[in-house]
């Protein structure tokens, strides 16, 4: 009898303890998303600079085109870094005495010439997502890279 209570106390228990797990998570709602790619893979160097963007829309090549001029965005936005990473590890004082007089517009008129011109994408995803019926969102996620070097070539030009 003292088995039988016991048994049953501890079924009971083990019962109550794994629900409350189970109804905490649906609570709240909390949904773990694998990410499309490894950000650590994909960090900044001197020589390489990265840009993991996403675009979306209805259309499947206008997805890639958002993508893209994301891509170009945020290399805009790491202009000055990269231009002052091609003037460090290229060792003529002449290229460095180039990039210590240009301002700001210039440099990023630099990197507006590199991502044209040099842009290189490493990897990439498309999935879509279904709106309604017949209807559906094209998502479409890449990464992008710029080697300082073809910054370096374009420094020298100027």
């Amino acid at each position: 009898m003292k088995n039988a209570l016991k048994l049953s106390v501890t079924l009971f228990l083990t019962l109550l303890i794994s629900s409350c797990g189970v109804k905490y998570k649906n609570i709240t709602g909390e949904v773990t998303i694998k990410e499309a790619f490894n950000p650590d893979k994909y960090l900044d160097t001197d020589n390489i600079y990265y840009a993991i963007v996403s675009g979306e829309h209805g259309d499947e090549n206008t997805a890639k085109i958002i993508a893209l001029e994301n891509a170009q965005r945020e290399f805009l936005n790491k202009a000055e870094a990269m231009v002052n990473s091609a003037a460090k590890i290229e060792e003529t004082g002449s290229l460095r005495n180039r990039v210590g007089t240009l301002d700001r517009d210039a440099k990023i008129g630099v990197i507006t010439k590199a991502v044209g011109k040099n842009i290189q994408r490493v990897d990439s995803q498309l999935s879509y997502r279904e709106i309604s019926e017949g209807k559906a969102t094209y998502i479409y996620r890449a990464v992008y890279k710029i080697e300082v070097d073809n910054i370096i070539s374009l420094l020298t030009e100027l």
